[in-house]
């Protein structure tokens, strides 16, 4: 696996247990990265787009979509 893949990886399990943290790219390490959500396929599955506010470096994490939580739908509104 490449370097830069696997701290892309890394920085989307770190979302997953802390939702309100301040990621920081893990390519330019200086920008913040947004984060999209957006719903597919009768809303079974996320596109959730990881995006450097600084570099512009994005990476794109597709997953079924088994709970429906308030934060990702906050997300798919784009709040």
């Amino acid at each position: 696996m490449l370097k830069k893949t696997k701290l892309w990886i890394d920085m989307a399990k770190l979302y997953s247990r802390e939702k309100h943290s301040k990621l920081f790219c893990p390519e330019c390490k200086v920008g913040v990265i947004k984060i999209v959500d957006v719903y597919f396929d009768n809303n079974k599955k996320i596109d959730r787009y990881f995006t450097c506010d600084n570099c512009g470096k994005y990476n794109v994490l597709t997953m079924d979509n088994n709970v429906m939580d308030s934060d990702s739908s906050d997300m798919q509104k784009g709040q």
